[in-house]
């Protein structure tokens, strides 16, 4: 099995074109900058941070999300992929044949759109990633 093929065994929901093995090996251009990495003091707070401001704001008043980062990364991805599909729709009946050539402007913000609900939508998975990774880790007896 090709390194590719095993990446997307083992992350079967990953992102098009994301291609991590089962250790979390993260692109730096796919990481967000405002969040340091996954084993740095902070990580997890930065993290909520970072995905509370990608998502609708009635979703910090859910106890839940504060507990579990990890369930508020895969919500805000799925929120994204929704955004990501509005913006696709858009852009296709813009190009439809009843719409003038003359929306310029508007296919520009359409496609503005889409390209930055893909890139928000891959740093979150890529988060989302590092924060189940660390649900998972055992913890040490004190």
């Amino acid at each position: 099995m090709e390194r590719s093929e095993l990446a997307r065994a083992s992350f079967p929901n990953a992102p098009r074109g994301v291609g991590t093995l089962p250790t979390l090996v993260v692109r730096r251009s796919l990481w967000p900058g405002s969040v340091p990495g996954p084993d740095t003091p902070g990580f997890e707070s930065a993290a909520k941070t970072w995905l509370f401001g990608l998502c609708p704001p009635r979703w910090q008043l859910e106890p839940l999300f504060h507990r579990r980062p990890d369930e508020l990364a895969c919500m805000v991805r799925q929120h994204l992929e929704a955004e990501l599909a509005t913006a696709q729709a858009a852009l296709r009946r813009i190009r439809g044949p009843r719409i003038p050539l003359d929306h310029q402007e508007l296919l520009d913000f359409y496609q503005r759109e889409r390209d930055w609900a893909a890139a928000m939508r891959d740093q979150v998975w890529a988060v989302g990633t590092a924060l189940q990774g660390r649900r998972r880790k055992p913890r040490r007896a004190s």
